[in-house]
């Protein structure tokens, strides 16, 4: 069972996406705005972006990538 507390373990900030990719943050960002990259948004307006570190791993799996891969 997912608890609201270990939901929000696994978000990542989207410098911590970024450095685990070895990309630049807008990079991320770009990805996450064109809908290609899962991501939820805390708030409204200008929010902060998370990525969930699950939904993450399964992005990079269906890509055939892993960390450290552009």
């Amino acid at each position: 069972m997912t608890t609201n507390a270990n939901r929000r373990e696994s978000l990542m900030r989207v410098k911590e996406v970024a450095h685990e990719l070895g990309q630049h943050p807008a990079t991320i960002y770009r990805k996450v705005h064109d809908g290609s990259l899962p991501a939820v948004r805390l708030g409204t307006g200008r929010a902060a972006i998370r990525i969930d570190s699950h939904e993450l791993a399964a992005w990079l799996e269906a890509r055939h990538l892993t960390k450290g891969q552009p």
